[in-house]
């Protein structure tokens, strides 16, 4: 009897250190994966002077649309005494918040995010600004907004040029590697190394962990022995 017991109790430690192997196989799977998504991705010099020109492209692009359209306010000048003395007559609401040259620049913005098949024209983006911003308070006022705008987007444009400058010197290399390599210790310290010290009760309750272990449950059930190789 004794012998029955101690056999019985053998198969079913067996059984439970080879289930608990087999979960902490799939929660390494989970873990790998889990890593790749949220890790932090150092990005290469190359990249990052590729994204900084790209960025000052459409500054550059900005800034001669707010241009453009400031030059033809100003032409339009005495439109514009009659366009706001006939708002007033109507008691249209002039007093808002935001600048008529702000509105129109995150008009433009957006639209150029939108399909060609869905891109406003630029007198339809005009009369939205107009009627969602400080339009008609004033000609002196409108005409400041742009100012502000524009210099607002030439100090931008002026930042993306001097770290492209800055990037292409060796010195602003080993700084910038400097700086990713810290924010990829910083970000494993107080984020991925937390987490995964956790139990795997916890981290299961992470909707992203969650998943990654489901579809490594399903990978070890298409070749256990293969999985079970590459996660133990």
């Amino acid at each position: 009897m004794k012998y029955k017991l101690l056999i019985i109790f053998f198969i079913l430690f067996s059984c439970d250190s080879t289930q608990n192997k087999i979960t902490k196989n799939i929660e390494n799977c989970a873990e790998n994966n889990w890593l790749k998504k949220n890790d932090y991705k150092k990005t290469s010099v190359y990249t990052k002077i590729r994204n900084a020109k790209k960025d000052l492209k459409k500054f550059k692009d900005r800034i001669n649309f707010m241009k453009n359209e400031k030059a033809f306010f100003i032409d339009q000048k005495n439109k514009y005494e009659k366009d706001r003395d006939a708002a007033i007559l109507i008691k249209k609401k002039i007093e808002k918040e935001k600048s008529y040259a702000d509105v129109l620049y995150f008009e433009y913005v957006l639209n150029k995010r939108r399909s060609s098949y869905a891109r406003m024209s630029i007198n339809n983006l005009k009369y939205n600004a107009k009627e969602n911003s400080d339009y008609y308070i004033s000609y002196e006022n409108t005409l400041n907004g742009f100012t502000k705008r524009i210099k607002k987007l030439e100090r931008y444009s002026n930042n993306e040029q001097n770290r492209i400058d800055d990037l292409n010197t060796p010195e602003g290399i080993k700084k910038y590697k400097k700086k990713e390599d810290m924010n990829y210790k910083s970000n494993f310290k107080k984020y991925i190394k937390p987490f995964l010290n956790q139990s795997l009760k916890e981290k299961l309750k992470d909707s992203s962990f969650n998943s990654q272990f489901v579809n490594c449950e399903l990978d070890r059930k298409n070749s256990p022995i293969a999985f079970d190789e590459r996660w133990k």
